[in-house]
């Protein structure tokens, strides 16, 4: 009960292992693996949606992420999605988004290849049709981005070069579930100001937003950032806890590292700023 609730309570943030006892990370995945069996474990017969949301929590963290790997998450959560059986969608989501933080974890990502995860993804987007599983069907799709071409857009990023110069391209990176509002401020009244914005709604003249409902996939992103002269990150605790901005700020940084893009930081809440995980 304890490991369950400080995950809870502090999963999403920065909890080094020191503080957060390996042994509570244990707990979880052992309890996670027989909520799944549908066994009781420690006396207690866990829901698997609480379970899941726990584990998720906890693999925000790159220090937890290293020691959910090294007992034995990735098996578990691979059984999970290969069911098809659970139509609470909850579960599935939790469950991809863990396995998404984890593709940060080199031991994490290593496993899900062994494990074929891409061809589990792409099975789980064809089977898993039911009306409110969309959600986990975009995350399955962006797993298999990070497992297969996320590699060759960090090695490939492309110069700035005569379809950018002169036209000020700008990429806003942002989590839209905080303080949007003020991000398409800044957006308006950069475009105003004459630059030519890519945003994950309205996309740019030069890269169109795309993906269902507005979503821009993760290959239009990588797309829009190659084309960018500026980055500008609006940081918060949403940000860092996304696996997708978290993508998003790798890929900047590269570009950055390689003299092809100039970072800006906005930073949205007082408690968002960037810490060693997320560097």
């Amino acid at each position: 009960r304890a490991a369950v609730a400080c995950a809870n309570l502090l999963g999403t943030r920065e909890v080094s292992v020191l503080t957060m006892a390996p042994e509570m990370i244990q707990e979880l995945v052992f309890g996670l693996q027989a909520s799944w069996e549908s066994r009781d474990y420690a006396g207690v017969r866990w829901p698997l949606e609480r379970m899941i949301l726990a584990v998720n929590n906890m693999s925000i963290s790159d220090s937890n992420k290293e020691v959910l790997v090294k007992f034995g998450i990735v098996p578990t959560l691979m059984e999970i999605v290969r069911s098809y059986e659970n139509e609470v969608e909850n579960v599935y989501e939790s469950t991809l988004k863990t396995l998404a933080n984890l593709t940060f974890n080199d031991d994490g990502k290593e496993q899900m290849q062994a494990a074929d995860a891409v061809t589990a993804m792409d099975e789980f987007q064809k089977e898993v049709q039911w009306d409110d599983a969309q959600g986990a069907r975009e995350i399955a799709q962006d797993i298999v981005f990070m497992l297969t071409k996320a590699i060759n857009v960090e090695m490939a990023f492309l110069p700035i070069g005569a379809l950018t110069h002169g036209r000020r391209h700008v990429m806003v990176s942002y989590s839209p579930l905080a303080l949007e509002e003020h991000v398409m401020e800044v957006v308006r009244s950069l475009r105003n100001k004459g630059f030519d914005v890519w945003d994950r709604q309205q996309g740019s003249s030069l890269r169109k937003a795309g993906g269902p409902g507005g979503r821009a996939g993760m290959d239009v992103m990588a797309e829009a950032m190659e084309l960018a002269e500026h980055i500008v990150i609006f940081v918060s605790r949403a940000y860092r806890e996304s696996y997708r901005c978290r993508l998003e700020a790798k890929f900047a940084h590269i570009r950055e590292r390689a003299g092809r893009s100039s970072i800006y930081y906005v930073m949205l809440e007082e408690d968002g700023r960037p810490s060693n995980d997320q560097s």
